[in-house]
C-alpha cells in the first residue's frame, strides 16, 4: 500500500493564507486604482457600471434609468426538442 500524500492539500492551504495576506496588504497601501475591479471583494462591473452612470448623470444634471435583465436564467427555462 502506497501512503497518502497531503502535499497537495497543504500546499492548496498555504496558498490561500498567502493570498489573503497579499490582498489584505494590497487594499491597506491603496495600491488599487478605483477602477480595478478584477480580483477584489464586493467589487464587480454592475458596481463600477452603476458609479460611473451615477458620476455622469450627475455631472450633465440629469436622470438616468438603468435595467438589469437576467439572461443566465432565462436560458435554463427554455424548451428545446
Amino acid at each position: 500500500m502506497r501512503p497518502i500524500s497531503l502535499l497537495p492539500n497543504i500546499s492548496k492551504w498555504f496558498e490561500r493564507i498567502v493570498h489573503e495576506r497579499i490582498m489584505k496588504w494590497r487594499e491597506r497601501k491603496g495600491i488599487y486604482i478605483d477602477e480595478q475591479s478584477p480580483g477584489r471583494r464586493l467589487q464587480t462591473k454592475i458596481l463600477s457600471l452603476c458609479e460611473d452612470l451615477r458620476l455622469t448623470t450627475a455631472a450633465c444634471n440629469r436622470p438616468a434609468l438603468v435595467i438589469f435583465v437576467d439572461f443566465l436564467s432565462a436560458f435554463d427555462k427554455l424548451w428545446y426538442p
